[in-house]
């Protein structure tokens, strides 16, 4: 029969049965062992506890691991409660239990019993982001559900990713907007005019720290607002860089950085981490131009079948993409918890409104202060 265990942390070192767990089934950059490590070193709150809950068979094989820690979960306005939430945050685009789809399956009635478990006192679990058919998220909520919770998915963001069917970037381009091709070529002529304009796409290590500084200094001349985890993003960079994952993509003039990229390759997938261009060369759409650098590099030499611009409904990713999907919350809720309480009354005040029937009048004896 499963057994489940708490393992601890990812940044002291994992036994080396679930290091191997990790590596196998991680399907996106973002569920991998580096980046955890990462993300506890760069990310954490000083204080902030983790429970990385797994599951193991009879033998000891591992089955599953779910990454979480602790924190205050939003439920109305400024209304939170504490619970156990995905080790995820504003930088992940996916997020899921790791493990086979075998092995997760036997997995998840331990699994979800050792988060109910690690979370005693909390009344609350969010997963997030998750895929909308996640087979495991959705066989946890179940579980839930069976234990007490009350079980709600929320939309989080839309997700644009094009399947590349193995075009060459010739093709790719020929099946763009005629607005955006346009563009890219009358924009691009007048770029590549320039005596002093350069394009790199750096991949090596040793590249990496350069590379970075000059990517700091463009998103400190583009529209962004700062970078709250740039240690984290240095991290992540320089161990995929050891590993082959990342593609950092530049443009220049002279010795002035004016577009900068991040994107990462991982089993056949290139995601679009970040972006950045100096509204001073917006004319030129220096950030249209190193997009399609590595796209050409993304297709013809890496040869991926899928891109992904991974978070938000941007307008401009669905001339680049060509299909969307949806990622969500699931968040499970102690019924018999305040929280509990709360989201029932939110529930039924939902229903009401979609009918149109009137709100119940609350009697003026009993209203609050104002």
């Amino acid at each position: 029969m499963p057994r489940s265990c708490e393992l601890g942390s990812f940044a002291a070192g994992l036994p080396l049965e679930w290091q191997e767990l990790v590596a196998q089934s991680a399907p996106t950059f973002d569920q991998t062992l580096p980046w955890f490590i990462a993300f506890e070193r760069h990310l954490l709150r000083p204080g902030e506890r983790l429970h990385l809950l797994g599951v193991a068979d009879d033998a000891g094989t591992p089955l599953a691991l779910l990454p979480l820690r602790r924190d205050l979960v939003p439920l109305a306005g400024r209304v939170r409660a504490a619970g156990l939430v995905a080790l995820s945050n504003y930088y992940t685009a996916l997020f899921a239990p790791l493990g086979t789809p075998a092995g997760t399956e036997r997995a998840v009635p331990a699994l979800a019993r050792a988060a109910v478990a690690a979370g005693a006192g909390a009344a609350v679990i969010d997963l997030n982001p998750v895929a909308a058919d996640d087979a495991a998220s959705g066989a946890l909520a179940a579980e839930w559900e069976q234990q007490g919770y009350r079980i709600e998915r929320y939309f989080r963001f839309g997700n644009w990713y094009l399947e590349v069917g193995g075009r060459s970037s010739e093709a790719y381009l020929a099946s763009l907007p005629g607005q955006l091709r346009s563009t890219l070529q009358r924009k691009g002529k007048k770029l590549y005019a320039r005596p002093d304009v350069s394009v790199r796409i750096v991949t090596e290590p040793t590249e990496v720290p350069a590379a970075l500084d000059a990517y700091e200094a463009v998103y400190r001349s583009s529209w962004k607002s700062d970078e709250p985890g740039r240690e984290f993003i240095r991290a992540v960079a320089a161990e995929f860089a050891r590993r082959d994952w990342l593609r950092l993509g530049l443009i220049a003039l002279g010795t002035r950085p004016v577009a900068a990229q991040i994107w990462f390759v991982y089993r056949g997938t290139a995601s679009i981490f970040k972006l950045a261009y100096d509204e001073e060369f917006a004319q030129l759409s220096v950030g249209s131009a190193l997009t399609l650098a590595l796209m050409r590099h993304a297709l013809d030499v890496d040869r991926v079948a899928v891109v992904d611009y991974l978070c938000g409904d941007d307008a401009y990713k669905r001339d680049w993409m060509s299909a969307r999907r949806e990622r969500l919350g699931i968040r499970a809720i102690r019924r018999a918890s305040w929280p509990g309480a709360l989201t029932a009354l939110m529930a039924v005040a939902r229903r009401i409104r979609r009918s149109g029937a009137p709100l119940p009048r609350v009697p003026d004896g009993a209203r609050g202060a104002t």
